[in-house]
């Protein structure tokens, strides 16, 4: 995994960033109840970071439930 520092230098250089977020099997399972629908912060931050630091950033999330993408 990359620092803070160089994941926002690699996403300003890039022309466009695909940035795979989400969980793993074991932790996105029906069996579990979820005291929110947000990714986990980490992710939530690194997101914010890349997409400031280029605007031509997707985001693919791989999660097995709905999740709140505000």
């Amino acid at each position: 995994m990359l620092s803070e520092a160089e994941d926002c230098h690699a996403a300003a250089r890039a022309d466009t960033v695909f940035l795979f977020v989400g969980e793993t099997s074991d932790s996105s399972v029906e069996s579990k109840d979820r005291k929110d629908t947000l990714l986990p912060e980490l992710q939530l931050r690194l997101i914010e970071r890349v997409s400031a630091a280029n605007p031509r950033t997707v985001v693919i999330a791989n999660v097995g439930h709905a999740y709140d993408a505000s």
